[in-house]
């Protein structure tokens, strides 16, 4: 290689890093400005990145719980996202997109997140079965609490001679523990704060658990088959308390220690994360559950194989109720 030539590549390596410098200048500028701006993006802006009509969403877990809903939506259309069914139409008039998240906590968050990101959500709403843990909330009977919690939140403690002893390092809850198991508090990030929050319990919208309460006359089944049928008559129940946890509910001795101390009338395995994916999200929502099964509580073996879908079909019809008064009022996303 000659003196010229390789004076030439010399002179190319200083033009690049003298480019590769200024990039990197206006790069670590660009984001000193982003870092004095914390609040750039408001928390209600989302992105309508599939189709941008005001909806209500409307979220159920599985297959059993859908079907009804999907049944009553009129004017369909279904977008297919990350193997997730959305299907947009109307609901006793009001404008929805009815999807089923999946079961249990982690795909309850990711697509709720997911709804909210797509389409122009005003709202959620979810339907589904849930299993009782107050002894007063019995199979087929409808319950819409006014506030959630995550129960599966919790520290598993370490043992000693002294017992069971807490890390003082953990978010305590200060609810009363369940042998090793001590419930702890959420931590939150969100738009609402700069900080951190750490919460409990996760609200229902008050406009929202209001219009539930509205909502009467619904004739609700109480049998499976002609030889399965409840005991009790089941009723609609609005307020109360729910909570939630990636864990199917089958155990008598837990089941009245989530009664006992977190005063919860059902358990499922979705509401709690929804709640809280809305709240951080300052996205309105509610919760409609059907008791399939008694968590635990039964003589022999759990009664959802038997009550899923009697308990399913209970709760569409008090939602479809509920949506044809929301279409009627202020709250409508069509009003938006």
């Amino acid at each position: 290689m000659s003196f010229q030539q390789s004076s030439s590549y010399r002179n190319a390596d200083r033009q690049r890093s003298a480019f590769h410098a200024r990039s990197l200048k206006c790069c670590l500028q660009a984001c000193g400005a982003l870092a004095a701006v914390p609040f750039l993006v408001p928390s209600t802006a989302h992105a309508c990145q599939t189709e941008c009509t005001p909806r209500t969403a409307l979220m159920t877990a599985y297959t059993t719980e859908i079907q009804p809903l999907i049944k009553a939506t009129k004017d369909r259309h279904e977008y297919r996202i990350q193997g997730v069914r959305f299907t947009i139409g109307s609901l006793n008039g009001e404008p929805v997109v009815v999807f089923m998240g999946g079961v249990s906590t982690t795909n309850a968050a990711m697509n709720a997140q997911r709804v909210f990101d797509q389409f122009n959500i005003k709202q959620i709403v979810f339907s589904g079965i849930a299993g009782s843990v107050d002894a007063s909330r019995n199979i087929g009977d409808v319950v819409v609490p006014s506030r959630w919690a995550n129960y599966g939140e919790s520290l598993y403690a370490r043992e000693t001679d002294a017992g069971y002893q807490p890390s003082d390092t953990v978010r305590k809850s200060g609810l009363a523990a369940y042998g090793m198991i001590y419930p702890r508090l959420t931590d939150v990030l969100s738009a609402r704060s700069r900080n951190k929050e750490e919460r409990l319990w996760f609200p229902v919208s008050d406009s929202l658990l209001a219009l539930a309460n509205t909502v009467n006359g619904v004739a609700l089944d109480s049998c499976a088959s002609a030889t399965q049928c409840t005991r009790d008559k089941p009723v609609l129940k609005v307020g109360g308390s729910g909570v939630s946890g990636s864990i199917f509910m089958d155990n008598a001795d837990y089941r009245d220690y989530l009664h006992e101390v977190f005063d919860a009338q059902i358990a499922d395995m979705e509401s709690g994360a929804v709640a809280q994916v809305a709240y951080a999200n300052q996205v309105p929502f509610i919760a409609f559950r059907s008791v399939s099964d008694l968590a635990g509580g039964e003589d022999d073996q759990n009664g959802k194989h038997i009550y899923s879908s009697m308990a399913a079909n209970n709760v569409a019809a008090v939602v479809c109720a509920f949506f044809k008064q929301l279409s009627a009022s202020p709250l409508s996303a069509s009003k938006a």
